[in-house]
């Protein structure tokens, strides 16, 4: 007569450690879930939207052909040509383009046509002025444009007893390149009979010299820095 086995076999064995391996991965990994879903950095970020794109308008300059540049149709305009009421005042038959920033902290202004510019300030020309009356412009950068022989300057004017200024402007290769004490005629550009000028600058003046010089990375300074760089002369 066969006698009766006590215990498990050695596959009942087996089959009783695979169970409880079994209960102990799937109540890991059912932590696992509950500790993710509780955590908020563990859940996907919504991606965030990209700026939408802002389109570009050429202007062409109405009394000075093959001139041009680009600036965002978000961008405010108000344009007046040679022969308009009101034009430039004692310059009638200049034309002149201002164009303002989304956020008004900006304004370009693109002048053409000037005439009689030159005179006070102008140390070769005049060694008699007063120097330290005039108004100091100091350059930070510059660069040739890519589009036209000229260079685009930016830095920062002081008029005696005023607060600094940021600028970004155009200047022939003759210009303010260099730092010193000029008239406002220092950024315009070309001859006396058909002077012209495109310059950036804030609204609001500086309280400081460090504050102007931050204005000129501010995001509306960096765009009027593309208008200027986009500037063609054929």
């Amino acid at each position: 007569m066969l006698r009766k086995q006590n215990g498990f076999t050695a596959v009942e064995g087996v089959l009783v450690v695979l169970l409880i391996v079994a209960i102990g991965a799937a109540g890991y990994f059912a932590y696992q879930v509950r500790t993710q879903s509780s955590d908020p950095t563990s859940q996907s970020q919504p991606k965030a939207k990209a700026a939408p794109k802002v389109e570009l308008t050429t202007y062409s300059s109405k009394t000075m052909p093959g001139v041009s540049f680009q600036y965002p149709q978000n961008w405010k305009v108000e344009e007046k040509v040679a022969g308009d009421p009101g034009n430039e005042g004692d310059v009638p038959s200049a034309e002149k383009l201002t164009l303002s920033s989304p956020s008004g902290a900006v304004k370009l202004t693109w002048t053409s046509g000037l005439v009689g510019i030159g005179g006070a300030c102008n140390d070769g020309s005049y060694p008699g002025d007063d120097l330290a009356l005039c108004t100091l412009y100091e350059v930070i950068n510059s660069h040739k444009l890519k589009n036209a022989n000229l260079y685009s300057v930016s830095g920062v004017y002081t008029q005696v007893g005023d607060s600094p200024t940021a600028y970004l402007a155009i200047q022939a290769s003759d210009g303010v390149i260099k730092t010193r004490r000029s008239f406002s005629g220092e950024l315009v550009s070309g001859g006396e009979a058909g002077a012209y000028m495109l310059v950036v600058s804030p609204v609001a003046k500086s309280a400081t010299k460090a504050e102007a010089e931050a204005a000129l990375k501010s995001s509306d300074m960096v765009t009027g820095q593309a208008i200027i760089d986009s500037f063609t002369k054929k």
